[in-house]
């Protein structure tokens, strides 16, 4: 290759060109690389190639005779320069490409069987022999420019097939190759520090099973047994280990081997005698607000074991950051839990993207290190505005009407919808003129109380009940001299109506229900609630708007 920043990226340029034995010259294959949408787009054409280290001369019906071929130094800065050629002779043939001699094609799965042959116009016949072509069973033809048939096998068991392809006089047949039901639906029994247990159903036909464990480049066979069953011993806690069984014949030859499934990373169904993981994690949640102060650390430590632990490690990292480490003296009977708030802190998190948080905790003589450690991701984010702010929705674009219960709306004008999943569970969409809901939602918005105006609302259908939407606004820097107030327009009609709370971030805090919540049918119309900020004058605030839809789907809340 040549050096970067070079001019042309192929070094000691080779051409070569075909002569047939009537003295026709045959170039090479060659893409144009101009940078014109047309030429990139089309086929390749013959023509001398100072691109690629690799030519194809390609002659369809060659002339019979002795063919000479020449390789000419085009540029060569740093000779002398080996080369090698090859060639091939394609029959106009039929060759089946798959199944071969030998393949293991699997019970109850549909199979694409493949061939090669030149021409698209005439149709192929396929047929199936399952006892060594004694019998042919036919299929519906192929059409001429497909070179593949797809067919279901089912529920069978045989062991000397064939398959035949014709076409105008011409036949291909693959060699023989079996039908086997494979070792599928592998289960761990248990999990243990040193051992794990995994079982199978009983495959028919089958004499033995041969057990893989992934090495270091393959699936070793490392043993083998006649029951539904086995225990791999010796195994180290941590390691990334993956295992896999193959079913075998009377004749002891194999079926396709099972998908490999990898080692639990929990115990299951086993218990050490030292065994503590982090359960979950409270605080930090999956996204911070920039201008909020960072929160504590909160998280819940289990011991899993079967003995009390009796002090522990414990801390979190950020990133590649150096671990927060903190020694801990509680002492933690088996099965039970502990809290852990650790001293709030900055966390030194990235702004504007997402933060890989890890907490971890380890007893003094962990058995099972593997589950130790949780790790979530978490964005911080958040932009600042100014007093006095005005979010009417209307300079938005709809969202989707869908009763998808998970379609994401992420920006909603000055507001951020929090993520789907992981933060919430559905969104506040933007919308006009009426929600797909008879008798709830409003038909106008409030503002413009035209087609045109916008407001933003739940969609409560399509399974949508009792799910949790956050809308957080951006950061605001109250005055200390005036107190701030917080007004709003709602609109909650429906028989099947359900909450509206509105919280408040304040230098770290959350504080809940900053007002008295809104809870079921309000009427049909919109009315306008008023909150004082003057506790928080002086702080950084952020609003968070907290709906959750009702019992049923007549519950399309709305704000303006």
């Amino acid at each position: 290759a040549a050096s970067l920043q070079a001019q042309e990226a192929l070094v000691n340029d080779l051409d070569l060109t075909g002569t047939a034995p009537d003295l026709t010259g045959h170039l090479p294959w060659h893409l144009d690389p101009t940078p014109d949408p047309a030429i990139l787009n089309g086929p390749a054409t013959k023509a001398p190639d100072h691109l690629n280290n690799v030519e194809q001369v390609h002659a369809v019906d060659p002339v019979t005779g002795t063919w000479s071929f020449t390789v000419e130094a085009f540029d060569v800065p740093s000779g002398p320069q080996e080369y090698f050629l090859v060639y091939d002779l394609i029959p106009d043939s039929i060759r089946i490409t798959y199944p071969l001699a030998g393949d293991v094609l699997t019970s109850d799965e549909s199979h694409r069987f493949r061939w090669d042959a030149l021409g698209n116009t005439d149709p192929f016949t396929v047929s199936l022999s399952l006892d060594s072509g004694m019998t042919w069973n036919a299929y519906p033809a192929v059409s001429g420019d497909r070179r593949y048939f797809d067919l279901g096998l089912g529920d069978t068991l045989f062991l000397h097939c064939f398959l035949r392809v014709e076409r105008n006089g011409q036949l291909a047949e693959s060699g023989p190759f079996r039908i086997q039901h494979a070792a599928d639906d592998l289960e761990v029994l248990f999990n243990c520090p040193d051992s794990m247990g995994l079982a199978w159903p009983p495959v028919e036909g089958a004499s033995a099973y041969v057990m893989h464990r992934l090495g270091a480049q393959y699936m070793d066979s490392v043993a083998l047994t006649s029951d539904t069953a086995f225990v791999f011993t010796g195994l180290v806690p941590g390691a990334a280990d993956w295992f896999a069984v193959t079913a075998l014949d009377a004749l002891g030859r194999p079926s396709r081997r099972s998908i490999a499934i990898p080692r639990p990373t929990q115990l299951q169904n086993c218990q050490a005698g030292q065994d503590l993981f982090v359960e979950s994690v409270l605080s930090p949640g999956p996204v911070l607000l920039q201008c909020q102060s960072d929160p504590a650390v909160r998280y819940v430590v289990r011991n899993g074991g079967s003995h009390a632990v009796e002090g522990f490690a414990t801390g979190f990292q950020v990133n590649g950051n150096a671990p927060v480490n903190v020694q801990m003296t509680d002492t933690i009977a088996p099965g039970d839990s502990l809290l852990v708030e650790l001293p709030q802190q900055s966390l030194g998190m990235a702004n504007n993207v997402t933060n890989l948080f890890r907490v971890f905790a380890s007893s003094l003589q962990e058995q099972f290190p593997p589950n130790d450690t949780l790790s979530m991701e978490v964005l911080r984010t958040g932009n600042f505005a100014w007093i006095p702010l005005q979010e009417n929705f209307d300079n938005e674009v709809a969202c989707s009407t869908s009763n998808v219960c998970d379609t994401p709306c992420d920006e909603v004008g000055l507001f951020r919808n929090a993520m789907n999943g992981g933060e919430d569970d559905i969104d506040w969409r933007v919308d006009t003129a009426g929600t797909q809901t008879a008798d709830t939602g409003p038909a106008l918005d409030h503002t413009m109380g035209d087609e045109y105006g916008r407001y933003i609302y739940l969609e409560a259908s399509g399974g949508c009940t009792q799910q949790e939407a956050l809308l957080t606004g951006p950061c605001l820097q109250l005055p200390t001299s005036t107190p701030a107030q917080l007004t709003f327009w709602y609109h909650l009609q429906g028989s099947g109506m359900g909450e509206l709370h509105v919280d408040l971030y304040a230098d770290g805090d959350l504080v809940l229900d900053i007002m008295p919540p809104l809870i079921g049918d309000q009427g049909d119309a919109w009315q306008q609630a008023a909150v004082s900020l003057a506790p928080w004058a002086g702080q950084v605030v952020t609003v968070r708007f907290r709906g959750v839809t009702g019992p049923t789907h007549v519950s399309d809340m709305a704000l303006d």
